[in-house]
């Protein structure tokens, strides 16, 4: 089991962006909850978590919003019995922004 926390989660399938979230991987499944605080055995990544039952990648100059749209496209196409988490960074979350060198890490369950 991992328990990742971070300032912003995006779910592929719903495109619904949330705040403070620790993501749970296990296997093949994940969950999420809102942070309520300090949680033993998380681990804080800064930047965007994106759980996708699909392979998630940034195209170059593509704006975060373009990403969250093509995303859930994407999401929405795939029949998949098993969910993954990426993390992408640098990621401003002020103002919601990709970064030119923003990239995408698939992290292992």
């Amino acid at each position: 089991m991992k328990r990742l926390a971070a300032h912003r989660v995006l779910i592929a399938t719903t495109g619904e962006l949330l705040s403070l979230q620790v993501v749970v991987t296990e296997g093949g499944s994940v969950s999420w909850h809102p942070l309520a605080g300090e949680e033993p055995f998380t681990e804080m990544l800064g930047g965007l978590l994106v759980v996708a039952p699909c392979p998630v990648r940034l195209m170059p100059g593509e704006s975060f919003a373009q990403f969250r749209i093509r995303l859930v496209a994407e999401a929405a196409r795939t029949a998949s019995s098993g969910w993954e988490v990426y993390w992408v960074t640098p990621f401003r979350v002020a103002d919601e922004r990709l970064l030119p060198g923003s990239r995408c890490i698939k992290l292992q369950s």
